[in-house]
Order: structure tokens, then sequence, then C-alpha cells
């Protein structure tokens, strides 16, 4: 089980995470997200699960549990950017 300073410092790594997400994302203007910026958001995302799996689900205890989790997410977010890459409709 993490320890009450662990977990307020995830937390916090997951609050810059989603600031990271959302600049990098600049959902204002949409058209103007490039790969670069595509490949930020699905970076920062797949940190994010990873910490809330690590952390709060506590798979730290089981890392082949952990990778798997962590693989999913990661490939799924690549198959949504490469989605937003190569379907994306220009403005």
């Amino acid at each position: 089980m993490a320890k009450p300073r662990e977990i307020l410092i995830v937390w916090a790594l997951l609050m810059a995470l989603s600031l990271t997400l959302a600049f990098a994302a600049d959902v204002a203007h949409a058209s103007r997200l490039g790969a670069a910026m595509i490949g930020v958001v699905a970076a920062a995302a797949t940190l994010k699960a990873n910490l809330v799996l690590r952390t709060y689900l506590g798979l730290r205890v089981a890392p082949g549990a952990l990778f798997g989790f962590t693989t999913a997410a990661a490939v799924t977010l690549l198959l949504v950017a490469a989605s937003f890459l190569l379907f994306a409709t220009p403005q």
C-alpha cells in the first residue's frame, strides 16, 4: 500500500501531467495540433496511466500486470494518435 506522502507526490505529478496535456493539446485551437504535440499528449497520457496503475491500483507488486496494462494503454493511445495523424480533416 502506498504511503500518504507518496500518494500526494503522485497526485501532484498527475496534476502537472494534466496541465501538460492541456497545453500540448491546445484545445482552443485543435487544428494546430501537429505530430509532435500528438506525441507529447500520447506520452503524457501513458505516463499518467502508469502512475495510476502503479500507485493507486497497487500493481507495483505485480510487475507483469503493470507492464501488460501499461502496454495496452500505450498501444491504444498510439492507435488513437495515428488515427488523428492519418485521418484528420484539414480545416
